[in-house]
C-alpha cells in the first residue's frame, strides 16, 4: 500500500474515525508509561533521601549512648544508662509506608530485599530501646538487667546500618 492509497482511505469517515481512535489509545498509552515511569523516578528518589536522612539520625545517637570506647573508666552501666535516657531519633518512614506498593515496580528484587532489611532494622533498633526502657522500669540499673545484652544488639544492628549504607545511593 503506498502513500496515495492510505490518503484516499483516510477519507472515509469511518476509517478515519478508527485510525483517529487507534492514534488516541497509543498515545495514550505512552503518555501513561512516561508519567508512570516519571512517578516511580520521584518515589526513588524520596525514598532514598528519606533513608539518607535516617543513616545521618543514626551516627550521632549511637556516639551520644557508646560514649568513648576508648575511656578505660567508662563501663556498660553507664553505657546502659545512656542508652535508656538518650531520647530515640524520630526516624522518617512516610516515603517507605504511603509508597510501600510502589517498591516491586521501582527497584530491581535485590534492592526491595535491601530497603526491607534497612527499614526493618530501624523498627529493631526501635523495639530494643522500647525493650530496655520496660526493663529499666521494671529493674533499676544495678540489679538484674539485659541492657548488656540490648546493647550488644543494638551496636550490631547499627554496625550492619554502617556498612551496608543506603542501598538506593549505591
Amino acid at each position: 500500500m503506498d502513500y496515495t492509497q492510505i490518503t484516499h482511505l483516510l477519507k472515509e469517515p469511518v476509517i478515519a474515525a478508527l485510525a483517529g481512535t487507534v492514534l488516541g489509545v497509543l498515545l495514550k498509552v505512552a503518555y501513561d508509561w512516561l508519567r508512570e515511569k516519571k512517578q516511580l523516578a520521584n518515589f526513588r528518589a524520596i525514598l532514598a533521601l528519606e533513608m539518607q536522612s535516617n543513616l545521618e539520625l543514626v551516627e550521632p545517637y549511637w556516639e551520644e549512648v557508646m560514649g568513648d570506647r576508648t575511656a578505660r573508666d567508662e563501663n556498660n552501666s553507664q553505657r546502659c544508662s545512656r542508652f535508656y535516657r538518650s531520647p530515640f531519633p524520630a526516624f522518617q518512614e512516610t516515603a517507605f509506608q504511603a509508597h510501600m506498593l510502589l517498591l516491586s515496580a521501582s527497584l530491581s528484587h535485590e534492592r526491595v530485599k535491601a530497603v526491607l532489611q534497612f527499614y526493618g532494622k530501624l523498627c529493631k533498633l526501635r523495639a530494643l530501646k522500647d525493650k530496655n526502657l520496660e526493663e529499666c522500669r521494671q529493674h533499676p540499673l544495678g540489679k538484674f538487667s539485659p541492657c548488656d545484652e540490648y546493647l550488644r544488639e543494638a551496636d550490631s544492628l547499627i554496625d550492619g546500618l554502617r556498612k551496608s549504607g543506603n542501598p538506593l545511593t549505591k
